[in-house]
This record gives structure tokens, C-alpha cells and sequence, in this order.
């Protein structure tokens, strides 16, 4: 056992006992609707990053610049390893929502705190569902002014390489016509590879690339957007990302 890994597995006690607890905090506020609006950004940033420095995780955040407006868009983020929502967390901004995966609402608090956060459940092995969701998805972006973060994947992929996209996202980008956003992250399939229990020490980098207009896209060159998005993720991911 490299003593990385002997860290990450003296730490996670004391990590989830953080993670939980501002979590249980942080649902509590929920009840409280103006002080939880003023903590929507601020505390997601907060637990993440204190998470990253028990497990001794260096965070470097790139391209903030091409984030700062507010406004509706659609972020795209590859989509890696559990420790992802940890990621998320550490850029999350008061005017952002996302699209998860159902199964979080098993989890404790986790799951109540997401829906009290007004986040969009997806149900993947429902098509119809799944279909509904997006809807409010797209309607949360065009009427709210939101910033909707998607994994355009679809799924983890938990070895590092980027798997092919669905249609999903691009559907939502030509009916809002919100601009697309790609978050690129590395790092995160070596700080707590698939099925591990705990992270270990490392560097995750996440980088957020130019906005890409969708006013001119239209709907019989969606496979060719798709690819050149893609292509944009697989120029700032390691040499191997390409499946």
C-alpha cells in the first residue's frame, strides 16, 4: 500500500464526517430560504475544498474568465470518476443547477439536500422520464437564466477516456440557444480511481474553455457539432483520452 493510499484511507473518517455534517448544515438552511440563497454558492466551494485538502489533493481551476457572466448557458463537463461531484462542487456558483443521476436520492442528506436545491433528477433506464427532465432542463435555463452543468457522456467513465456523446445536451443547446461551455477536468480517474472507497493525494485541474455560440446551429448538422465539441475535450485531455 503506497502511502498515498494509507492516507486516503486514514482520512476518510474524519472527510465524510466533514462532508456530511456541512452537508446536514447546509440542509437545514434550506428551511431558511434567504440565508440558503446567499449560501448556494459559497458553501458547495467550502465543502469541497476542505475535502481536497484532508485528502491532501492539490485544485487548480483554469479559464475563469469565460465563466463570469451570468446569463443562461449549458456546461458541459466530462464526466470521470465518483469524485467528480467533489469537482463540481469546488466551481459551483448560486446560479448554476444540474442534471444527476437519479440513484443520488438513496444516499443520506446527499439525496434530500439535491432536491431541496431544486437540481434535475434524470432516470436513464426511462426514456420517457429521462425526456421529461430534459424539458425542465431546457425550461430552467430559457425561463430562470440559468446555468445548466450536463455530462454530455452520459455516465462516468472511469478510466480516463472520453466516451462517446449523446444527443441530450445538443437537443437542449438548439432549442434554448444557449451558449455551450465545455468544463474540461484531468486528474480526477488518479486521485480515486473506479471502485475505490477514498481519494489519495494528487492534482485535479478543471478548465473551463471558450463559450461556443449555438445561434447558428442547426438541427441537421447536430452530428457535426457533436464532434466538434468533442474535439475540443480531446485536445486538453491527456494523450489515451480518445476511446
Amino acid at each position: 500500500m503506497s502511502l498515498g493510499t494509507l492516507r486516503g484511507a486514514l482520512m476518510m473518517p474524519l472527510v465524510m464526517t466533514w462532508a456530511f455534517g456541512v452537508m446536514a448544515v447546509f440542509l437545514a438552511l434550506s428551511f431558511i430560504p434567504p440565508l440558503f440563497r446567499r449560501c448556494r454558492g459559497p458553501i458547495p466551494r467550502i465543502w469541497a475544498k476542505g475535502i481536497m485538502f484532508m485528502y491532501g489533493i492539490e485544485w487548480e481551476l483554469r479559464g475563469v474568465e469565460h465563466r463570469r457572466d451570468l446569463g443562461p448557458k449549458i456546461v458541459l463537463f466530462n464526466h470521470v470518476s465518483t469524485f467528480d461531484v467533489v469537482a463540481l462542487a469546488a466551481v459551483w456558483r448560486r446560479d448554476a443547477t444540474i442534471v444527476y443521476k437519479k440513484d443520488f436520492h438513496r444516499i443520506p442528506v446527499m439525496g434530500a439536500l439535491m432536491q431541496r436545491l431544486g437540481f434535475i433528477p434524470i432516470d436513464r433506464k426511462n426514456l420517457e422520464k429521462a425526456r421529461t427532465s430534459l424539458a425542465q432542463a431546457a425550461r430552467v435555463v430559457r425561463e430562470k437564466g440559468m446555468a445548466l452543468l450536463i455530462a454530455p457522456e452520459g455516465t462516468r467513465s472511469g478510466h480516463g477516456r472520453l466516451l462517446p456523446f449523446k444527443k441530450g445536451p445538443f437537443h437542449l443547446a438548439l432549442e434554448t440557444r444557449a451558449p455551450l461551455i465545455p468544463l474540461v477536468m484531468t486528474g480526477l480517474e488518479e486521485v480515486m480511481p473506479a471502485g475505490a472507497w477514498f481519494a489519495k493525494p494528487g492534482k485535479v485541474v478543471a478548465e473551463y474553455l471558450p463559450p461556443i455560440s449555438t445561434e447558428e446551429w442547426k438541427p441537421e448538422n447536430m452530428l457535426e457539432h457533436m464532434a466538434e465539441v468533442r474535439a475540443l475535450f480531446l485536445e486538453r485531455l491527456p494523450d489515451g483520452a480518445q476511446l
